[in-house]
């Protein structure tokens, strides 16, 4: 999990994202589990839902758009998110939320980009008609490649393996890690083909 209290990392200045807006949704139960790490999301995020606890999430992502990114907060593994575990899951939260075009599409949850799950999903957006410039998600634990609030020193930052996906809105955000050089191409998903990832994940 994204452990913004970990006293590790050194100091740094995360780059702010000037291109459109910014929305974090928390997709886990960390208003009563995290409470500390909730309350900093709230702060560094002002523009934030909790879906599980927030109330009514139709329709919460229709007014992003290619220039904006949405942040979605979790805990994972490498298989899938807590309260996702299948990528058809997680379409489906995106479909409620009516998202269409999104820019950055970026997972703070842990290992989720170590195997196909990003790679799947990105497919399957594609061939449902959701259309984004990149996705992007963590290849490790939260000990590396994510901002930590340091109590001491503010926000830090530790270098990890980050996973990007390319789809099919082209276009470079200029001072960021999400320029086309960077990056895997994915293709929309053919629509008979089968679920290929473990039986007990079921992607």
């Amino acid at each position: 999990m994204w452990d913004f209290l970990r006293l590790f990392g050194r100091r740094n200045i995360p780059a702010v994202w000037k291109q459109g807006k910014v929305r974090c949704i928390i997709l886990d139960d960390l208003k009563y589990t995290q409470p500390d790490n909730y309350a900093f999301i709230r702060k560094k995020y002002p523009d934030y839902r909790d879906v599980l606890f927030g109330g009514v999430s139709r329709g919460l992502c229709a007014d992003l758009n290619e220039n904006d990114k949405l942040i979605i907060v979790s805990h994972s593994s490498e298989f899938g998110l807590r309260y996702a575990l299948r990528t058809d899951d997680f379409l489906h939260y995106l479909k409620l939320w009516d998202l269409k075009r999104i820019g950055v599409l970026k997972f703070h949850c842990c290992n989720i980009g170590e195997r196909d799950w990003l790679n799947i999903l990105g497919a399957k957006m594609l061939r449902d008609g959701i259309s984004f410039s990149y996705i992007s998600g963590p290849c490790s634990p939260g000990k590396k490649g994510h901002y930590y609030h340091n109590i001491h020193e503010g926000l830090t930052y530790t270098p990890g393996k980050y996973k990007i996906l390319k789809g099919n809105i082209p276009r470079d955000f200029t001072g960021t890690r999400y320029v086309r050089k960077n990056g895997i191409q994915v293709f929309p998903r053919d629509p008979n083909k089968p679920n290929l990832f473990r039986p007990f994940t079921n992607n």
